[in-house]
């Protein structure tokens, strides 16, 4: 079943997903629409508002509906919320509110554009990235991934360690959608220096 962490770590990825964070009712309805759209399950902004601590029932505090965990699990990139919890392997112990403090940040506002970034992840994923402007970024180069060169999504925040979710991926030109990187262990990220960017 889930626990405090396991939910701290779904709600992360699924304002990540949204590109929201959930502090105000205009916030949980937009969620709501977003996940409709992307799973075709309603849930509601009460049932949300709830799963965030953001109001809470009368009398004694419910357990999130396993339907609700499932939903929300595939709205980030899982099959189901049992696919969640066993992917999160060795980071079961890990304190999601620390992670930001101990992992290296990089926002898309610090880049130029035509900024080149490295990405890696578990078992031996690897990305070269153009940014674009506006969050977008490019795919250039492509290694033993799902994803193709010419992809393009959009992504405000990388966080060693952590999945990075992409939102509005547009992949061999299918309508947009979003996807995980580096479910298991999180990712890693280098800026590209220029010089070495010149003798490739």
């Amino acid at each position: 079943m889930c626990n405090e962490n396991d939910n701290m770590k779904l709600k992360h990825l699924v304002e990540m997903t949204a590109g929201c964070e959930m502090r105000t009712p205009k916030d949980f309805d937009f969620l709501a629409r977003c996940i409709y759209n992307r799973t075709g399950n309603l849930l509601s902004s009460t049932t949300l508002k709830r799963f965030w601590g953001y109001i809470e029932k009368e009398g004694t505090k419910r357990e999130t509906r396993q339907s609700t965990l499932d939903t929300l699990a595939r709205f980030v990139g899982y099959c189901d919320w049992q696919a969640f919890c066993q992917e999160k392997g060795d980071e079961e112990e890990t304190d999601t509110s620390n992670l930001f403090f101990e992992g290296k940040v990089l926002c898309a506002s610090q880049l130029r554009r035509g900024d080149r970034i490295q990405l890696l992840w578990r078992p031996d994923r690897e990305l070269t990235l153009r940014y674009m402007g506006d969050d977008v970024f490019e795919v250039v180069q492509c290694r033993n991934s799902k994803l193709s060169v010419g992809d393009t999504f959009k992504c405000p925040t990388l966080i060693q360690g952590l999945p990075l979710v992409l939102t509005q991926l547009v992949h061999n030109q299918q309508p947009p959608c979003s996807y995980v990187c580096g479910k298991q262990g999180g990712i890693t990220f280098n800026r590209i220096e220029k010089e070495k960017e010149l003798k490739n």
